[in-house]
């Protein structure tokens, strides 16, 4: 239906948007269509992104439960369409955002585990880095039926890929503790030598 829908208009390209959950992360592929001279419709290549499930400090762990109780798609859909919303539920939306604010820069990681991929990640201020530290991506392209890559394989692709990262990080993080450890600083490295015997019985003599 989505895909009739976009070619009704027949626009130049357009992207189709399928997602799926994969244990606690979610894998969002974004399928590129476009329009050649004989307007014929085909295939180009998939985006396929894999968001690792975002994990919280400690002392956020109360707001992130608040924020997981809140239909934050009915809020956006409210915001744009003007739809009906429970005014418990934007009583509750209101003290969270205001909860995010006091709370400072830290809490814009619930921005992003809430709010991403919807209307309102315009409003998380970290936005890039976020996805440079939760998210790991790739293009496939579409050849032939032959050399296609399922969604499947992209998926286990990614998390390869994904561990991988993590691997090359904590080596990275293992160097740097090694390298900012507190070196002596080299007066208990020198070993005090025992005067001589000669020089012993002139000390003695004054």
């Amino acid at each position: 239906m989505q895909l009739q829908c976009h070619i009704c208009f027949a626009p130049m390209q357009f992207d189709i948007v399928h997602s799926i959950l994969v244990g606690q992360d979610q894998a969002v592929f974004t399928v590129r269509v476009e329009r050649d001279e004989r307007n014929i419709f085909s295939l180009k290549y998939y985006t396929a992104c894999l968001r690792k499930r975002v994990e919280v400090a400690p002392e956020l762990e109360e707001l992130d439960r608040r924020m997981a109780a809140v239909d934050w798609e009915a809020v956006v859909m409210g915001r744009q369409l003007a739809r009906q919303v429970e005014l418990s539920v934007l009583k509750e939306a209101a003290a969270i955002v205001e909860a995010l604010q006091e709370a400072g820069i830290a809490a814009d990681i619930l921005r992003y585990k809430y709010w991403q991929g919807t209307a309102l990640d315009s409003l998380i201020q970290f936005l890039p880095q976020h996805k440079t530290a939760w998210e790991i991506s790739e293009r496939f392209y579409f050849f032939n039926e032959a050399d296609l890559i399922s969604f499947n394989e992209a998926i286990r692709f990614l998390n390869g890929r994904w561990m991988e990262r993590q691997l090359q990080l904590r080596k990275k993080q293992a160097e740097r503790s090694t390298e900012t450890e507190p070196r002596d600083s080299g007066r208990n490295l020198l070993l005090k030598k025992k005067p001589r015997a000669s020089v012993k019985k002139n000390l003695l003599k004054k």
